[in-house]
C-alpha cells in the first residue's frame, strides 16, 4: 500500500534538490493514486474476511493489503482458519468461483460441488 506521507516527503527532497522533474512525475502518480482511491468501487477493505473453498472444507482468510494497478486491483490475505491456499490472494473475478464474501455462499457452494461429484460418480 501506498504511504502518502512517505511519497510527498520524497517530493518535497526532490524539489529542496532541485530536481522538479522528478517531483512533478512523482506529485501526479500521487494524484493519480488518491483519485483511484475515491472512484474505485473495492469490493472489500482490509480487515474483511473472505472465504475460500479448500478440499471439503471452508477457509477464512483476512484481506491484509490491496494492490492497485493500472489493469485492476489484487487482494492479498492470510489465513485466519481453515487450510492454506498456496496464493497470496485474489482478483475480483475470482469472487463468486473459487472466493466468497460470505461463509454461507461458500458453503453453499461447496455443498453444491459435493452433490454434484456424487451425481458424476453415480453415472460412471
Amino acid at each position: 500500500m501506498v504511504d502518502l506521507e512517505k511519497l510527498q516527503a520524497q517530493i518535497d527532497y526532490l524539489n529542496e534538490c532541485g530536481l522538479t522533474g522528478m517531483a512533478d512525475i512523482i506529485s501526479d502518480a500521487k494524484k493519480e493514486i488518491l483519485q483511484r482511491r475515491n472512484t474505485r468501487n473495492l469490493i472489500c477493505q482490509v480487515g474483511d474476511k473472505v472465504y475460500a473453498i479448500t478440499r471439503d472444507f471452508v477457509s477464512t482468510f483476512i484481506v491484509t493489503r490491496i494492490v492497485l494497478t493500472r489493469t485492476g486491483e489484487y487482494y492479498e490475505w492470510e489465513l485466519q482458519d481453515g487450510i492454506y491456499l498456496n496464493l497470496r490472494g485474489f482478483k475480483p473475478e475470482d469472487i463468486g468461483k473459487s472466493i466468497f464474501l460470505s461463509r454461507e455462499t461458500a458453503r453453499l457452494q461447496l455443498k453444491k460441488i459435493k452433490e454434484l461429484e456424487k451425481t458424476e460418480s453415480k453415472n460412471v
